[in-house]
């Protein structure tokens, strides 16, 4: 059985006076996903990954992370896994519906000032 998918590091340390970070988003599973992104502070912390998006299986990227001067210290991303649903066929999925479901999968990478 392969490994979960995750994101490394599951703690991004962030200038104190704004600035970015990057993080591994990975999925060595075998399967195909696709993910939705919630923002804990989506008003001081750019998250470079569309809000929903496929996963490849065995795809490794490279997200980065933005924080505007004078944000709070902390924040977060929560990343949900869900059935890959074929790029091109979103239209004919209710994804508001499946996002307020349970995910095959979720974690979180939590944002921090250094």
């Amino acid at each position: 059985m392969s490994k979960a998918a995750h994101c490394e590091p599951a703690v991004v340390q962030l200038p104190a006076g704004g600035g970015s970070a990057k993080f591994r988003l990975k999925n060595p599973d075998t399967k195909k996903y696709s993910y939705f992104v919630e923002n804990s502070d989506p008003a001081n912390y750019a998250i470079g990954l569309e809000p929903f998006g496929h996963m490849p299986m065995g795809e490794s990227r490279t997200v980065e992370v933005v924080k505007k001067p004078g944000a709070p210290s902390e924040a977060k991303a929560t990343i949900k896994l869900f059935p890959a649903i074929p790029p091109g066929k979103e239209h004919e999925v209710d994804i508001d519906n499946l996002i307020k479901g349970t995910p095959l999968q979720q974690f979180e990478v939590k944002f921090v000032t250094q």
